[in-house]
């Protein structure tokens, strides 16, 4: 059977399992690795956009990488990644063919992909999501084309050549000047998607005589600083960029100041990329294939575009502050919930800690009835022995001892008296009968019927046996008699004696 304080043990141990199952209780959490190609404004518009989402999300972590323009980096990012063990990648391809064998090996290690804004050559069975760059060439082409009234040259920088966007959007473009064969594309500059290089490659056309009347840049970036060296230049020239992102300095900005023409919106989708990726953790079928809405931006709509990116900007940054204080009160609860399971667990175990005092003190309580009543019990014994020894000093110690050993042989006799007793002690009956009533002031029988009752109360006192057992074992009959000689001689029933200590042995 256990113990009181093994069961205390089990039982806040119990107790503390619950409480830490409780408070670990929360949803599985998902990582997610990204493997930016870039880290511009664009992209890091995305990243924001990516990372506000996951946090509504709330059971997605993300872990950005840049790759700074470099396919080989970007490949040991995912390689990265892939031995970190992601859930999950998203991708934004530097090149075409640069990451094509890493996310083979993403694939392989059963990894899910999501490729944005840019694709790569061949179609390992990934998502993608990004802008239709065909299409936003095509407008950009045609969107020339009615500015230049079907006549005039025109120059198109594209990003980095190697990539879909680039191929893509120049694509569209030539399909659009196509129709329209009064319009001559004097140049294609590989920009790589940088706006120095851009402008420094213009810069040597434009040394050498050329005056585009529109330049197409496959972004903002080569835009504006193209711009900048076709007015160093006095040249009255049209440029269209791609982006489209708020803020000023940049592609609306450039439109409503008059440097750019025209813009088209690049939709970084970063919100809509966490909701697919949430999807495919989840096990859920999405499209293979989501293409983002583009707009064309120029004077006539550029103010109303504006004043929306400034207000969903306002309403970002109140979506933000929001999600701090929701933060702030998440950290707060958290803390708060585990104040309240610590203060649970120190309230029982000052109740358990109370019950257990509670016990020994009522055991101690049942102890000192004990020690009081064995006292008690043998203060009686001494009592009755010194009635039983009295005068001992002055008996002959040879007799004494003789007789004891005659009488302790014979107690658990029944038929053993006075006569046996003589007997033993080879003395006549006369004889003994002087003897021991010198000594003890005791008849023979009186001093047999002594002894045997006083070993009576040792048995009762320290066995379990009972009243009946220990008469016949101490030489008497009958149970009843012996009963009544022991409440004659002690003052006490001897049921009494043995429930007494029975209970006390069993409270113990």
């Amino acid at each position: 059977m256990l113990r009181f304080p093994s069961i205390l043990y089990y039982c806040v141990c119990a107790l503390a399992l619950c409480l830490l199952s409780a408070c670990g209780s929360e949803p599985e959490r998902h990582k997610v690795g990204v493997s930016q190609c870039l880290g511009d404004k664009w992209h890091e518009k995305m990243n924001t956009e990516m990372q506000r989402e996951a946090a509504f999300v709330g059971t997605i972590d993300l872990h950005i990488r840049r790759a700074g323009g470099n396919s080989r980096q970007q490949c040991l990012d995912i390689d990265s990644f892939i031995s970190e063990g992601v859930d999950l990648l998203i991708v934004s391809p530097n090149e075409m063919h640069g990451v094509t064998a890493a996310i083979e090996r993403a694939r392989q290690a059963n990894i899910p992909v999501i490729i944005v804004d840019r694709k790569i050559d061949r179609d390992l069975g990934y998502v993608f999501i990004g802008m239709d760059n065909y299409k936003a060439g095509l407008m950009a082409g045609e969107y020339a084309a009615a500015e230049l009234k079907g006549k005039g040259t025109v120059v198109e920088i594209t990003g980095l050549s190697n990539s879909s966007p680039a191929i893509n959007r120049h694509r569209g473009f030539a399909e659009a000047l196509a129709n329209h064969p009064d319009i001559t594309c004097s140049a294609i500059i590989d920009g790589a998607w940088n706006g120095e290089v851009a402008a420094r490659r213009l810069d040597s056309l434009m040394a050498q005589g050329l005056r585009p009347d529109l330049v197409f840049a496959h972004n903002d970036r080569m835009a504006g600083d193209a711009a900048e060296v076709a007015g160093k230049y006095g040249a009255k020239t049209f440029f269209i960029g791609v982006d489209a992102l708020p803020g000023k300095g940049f592609g609306v900005d450039k439109v409503k100041n008059g440097r750019l023409k025209a813009t088209i919106i690049n939709p970084t989708g970063g919100d809509r990329i966490i909701r697919v990726a949430d999807s495919l953790l989840s096990g859920l079928n999405v499209s293979k294939n989501t293409l983002l809405e583009s707009t064309l931006i120029d004077q006539d709509n550029v103010q109303l575009v504006e004043d929306q990116q400034l207000q969903m900007a306002q309403e970002e940054s109140k979506i933000v502050q929001l999600g701090e204080r929701i933060n702030a009160f998440d950290k707060r609860y958290s803390h708060q919930r585990i104040y309240l399971y610590v203060c649970i667990l120190a309230f029982v175990l000052l109740g358990v800690m109370f019950i257990f005092f509670l016990r020994a003190y009522r055991a101690g309580l049942r102890n000192n009835a004990r020690l009081v009543l064995q006292a008690r019990r043998l203060e009686q014994q001494r009592n009755q022995l010194a009635l039983l020894t009295k005068d001992t000093d002055n008996t002959d110690d040879a007799f004494s001892v003789h007789l004891r050993e005659v009488v302790d042989e014979g107690l658990s006799d029944p038929d053993f008296g006075v006569e046996e007793m003589a007997a033993k002690m080879n003395m006549a009956r006369s004889q003994l009968f002087r003897k021991i009533k010198a000594a003890y002031g005791y008849t023979p029988a009186e001093f047999l019927r002594a002894a045997r009752l006083k070993r009576g109360a040792e048995m009762l006192s320290h066995s379990k046996m009972t009243v009946a057992e220990v008469a016949f074992a101490v030489g008497f009959s009958s149970p009843a008699y012996f009963s009544k000689c022991y409440r004659a001689y002690f003052g006490q029933n001897p049921r009494s004696v043995s429930k007494e200590e029975n209970k006390a042995e069993g409270e113990e």
